[in-house]
């Protein structure tokens, strides 16, 4: 600890300053400018909950200018044990931090890498092509020789879609993070109100360049093409057929086709990591995760603000209130009394960006336990986790089997054969919908999945881990490891649904090509077995897809009054979460891994319900809050 010095003290630099003599105010203080930083050294036995926020001191260190202030607002209960001294205000320079995902190492070496091996493999087989003046490949009963040549290409674009979708999801998850840390901050439109997560890969792109987001714009752009466009192309490039021996057809305008997107991709990547490296997202540490949030928000002056909101408002009503605002991340560096290293902390910050809206809201009054309000179910719940949605999706993953086994007994009993193209085309329907089915239904799940743990009312349930776990920015591998049952299922799923791309078109195109051309008498013994192993191949998907229905359907009623989709919506509800912010500012920390310790540590549970505010007996607030809370949320009202 620096010794403490009285107010002229401050002219030696910051190491120098600490309380001195304090000067109160009796109004409570404003907002700060924007270029000032709130600090502050909490003294435990500071209790009082006046509701009022008192200027301590104000001073200026060289190019910083500080204010400590006395915080009252929050308990005794919820106040650290451990104190914090202000020690400076940092540039955005210094918090650097940046997902693994932006690495060079990753983007050059591993997806350009592949990008570039795609474009050489490729132009190895046009050039022996060219030479032969357009002969066939002829191969024998190589059956290595037969999946190099029919899975290799789809494997490896179906690959490059994995890896880009992994580096996409990070910089749409960091966007709203990027446009605060800019010199004037950002809107609520382009900020806390901000989301890219929740959209669908199609439109995305077009979302982000109609705001003007180049970045997620083009990282989106590539995701789209490495997802959608790269597999087909990739399996249309060549022709296998079947006369005796196989031999392989090359489609030179395709092949051209393939070579120009790819080496188009790669010229786009190498500027996606140029914008990575030089972009500033102006944070300390991982923001994900509920706690991640809080810790943004600790003794912010935009907690005042968003409690004049009513915690069940939807969401464009959050943006109206807040229009008027403009919202940008401030740094300082706290450290430990006992001496521990610094650590530096953001916080979001807010100014008033244009003159006050005259019609917001006066500041919310709680609710009481016997309060009735209307919802919007689309407001409340994601589509995805609708039950006419999920019925819907059984019927379309059903649809073509039902369509193989027709066509099997078709060829049976009247030796009408469908032709290859056609069963290739109801594979690949079944399967890219399967595919899009299960990503949406995966997102709607991680969305919810936190907010259910902590809503959920099961004995002996830990929920520390609902605060801690980022789902947003899980790849699918660590979902799997998550430990929840159902994210884990539903992301096993979806990567069996990429094997399914892979294999199944190119799997049935090639049986029924053999079955096609072939004058055997056992033409329809051979579509029917076709049928049936396709039948037993898709039996354990299905009784996997029938295991996570049900659990899904048993998820239908909302948990919240609004979907969580962006950072306003989740500060809302944890702005009056008292304990729960205190509890995350204790355990701050350099690393999210070190601050998850620190949050376990402390064993404690939260819950999402109606709880009792410190200091208003009697007055129930909804959000996120340390136990015990007082009633469990259900939709639409609350139960007594």
């Amino acid at each position: 600890m620096h010794p403490p010095v009285d107010s002229h003290a401050c002219q030696n630099g910051p190491d120098s300053f600490q309380q001195g003599q304090a000067i109160t105010a009796a109004a409570p203080m404003p907002p700060p400018e924007p270029s000032t930083m709130l600090g502050h050294n909490q003294e435990p036995e500071r209790s009082n909950c006046s509701g009022t926020v008192e200027s301590r001191a104000e001073k200026s260190v060289g190019h910083v200018q500080m204010r400590e202030i006395n915080c009252q607002q929050y308990s005794s209960e919820m106040l650290s044990t451990v104190k914090w001294a202000l020690i400076a205000n940092e540039t955005s320079e210094t918090a650097s931090w940046k997902p693994w995902s932006f690495h060079p190492g990753f983007i050059i070496v591993v997806i350009v890498g592949l990008h570039i091996a795609q474009i050489s493999l490729v132009g190895l087989v046009l050039s022996k092509y060219k030479a032969k003046d357009g002969a066939f490949f002829v191969f024998g009963d190589e059956a290595s020789a037969y999946f190099a040549w029919r899975f290799l290409p789809v494997m490896s674009a179906v690959l490059l879609g994995f890896l880009w979708g992994i580096v996409d999801s990070d910089v749409r998850r960091l966007e709203p993070f990027y446009q605060m840390n800019q010199p004037h901050g950002a809107t609520v439109e382009d900020s806390l109100s901000l989301d890219y997560l929740s959209l669908i890969c199609l439109v995305a792109p077009l979302v982000a360049l109609s705001r003007r987001h180049y970045c997620v714009g083009l990282s989106s752009t590539l995701y789209l093409l490495a997802l959608v466009v790269l597999p087909i192309a990739h399996d249309n490039m060549w022709e296998i057929e079947y006369n005796g021996n196989f031999r392989v057809v090359v489609n030179l305008a395709v092949v051209c086709a393939v070579l120009s997107l790819t080496s188009v991709m790669v010229v786009l990547a190498a500027i996606l990591l140029f914008t990575l490296r030089t972009r500033r997202y102006g944070l300390s540490t991982d923001p994900g995760g509920l706690s991640g949030l809080a810790s943004l928000i600790y003794n912010s002056n935009i907690l005042p603000v968003f409690q004049h909101i009513t915690v069940y408002q939807t969401q464009a009503h959050i943006d109206k209130e807040l229009q008027n605002r403009r919202f940008q991340l401030r740094h300082t560096m706290v450290t430990r009394e006992a001496g521990s290293s610094p650590v530096l902390v953001t916080r979001i910050t807010s100014d008033v960006a244009r003159e006050p809206n005259t019609n917001m809201t006066p500041a919310s009054s709680p609710l009481q336990p016997d309060t009735t309000f209307q919802q919007s179910r689309w407001e409340a719940h994601p589509w995805v986790l609708w039950g006419r949605f999920l019925v819907l999706t059984e019927l379309l993953f059903l649809g073509p089997y039902i369509a193989f086994q027709v066509a099997g007994y078709q060829a049976e009993f009247s030796s009408k054969v469908w032709s290859p193209k056609v069963i290739r085309i109801l594979a690949m329907f079944s399967c890219t919908m399967t595919t899009a089915l299960w990503t949406a239904t995966d997102e709607g799940v991680r969305l919810i999945e936190p907010w259910r743990q902590l809503a959920t009312d099961r004995p002996n349930m830990s929920r520390t881990n609902a605060i801690i776990a980022d789902y947003d920015s899980m790849n699918p591998l660590s979902r799997i490891f998550s430990g929840s049952p159902i994210v884990a299922w539903i992301s096993f799923g979806s990567l069996i649904s990429q094997i399914f791309i892979v294999l199944c078109p190119a799997l049935l195109d090639s049986i029924w090509k053999i079955a096609y051309t072939s004058l055997d008498s056992d033409v329809p013994e051979t579509l029917q077995a076709s049928t049936k192993v396709l039948g037993y191949a898709s039996y354990p998907f299905a009784i996997m897809d029938f295991i996570i229905w049900v659990s899904l359907f048993s998820r239908r009623t909302p948990v919240v009054p609004r979907k969580p989709l962006t950072l306003s919506s989740k500060i809302l509800y944890m702005c009056r979460s008292r304990k729960l912010l205190g509890d995350v500012h204790e355990a701050t920390a350099k690393t999210v891994e070190q601050r998850a310790k620190n949050l376990r540590a402390q064993n404690r549970e939260y819950r999402f319900g109606w709880f009792s505010v410190v200091g208003e007996t009697g007055q129930l607030q909804l959000g996120v809050e340390r136990e015990p809370v007082q009633l469990p949320y259900s939709y639409g009202h609350v139960h007594i």
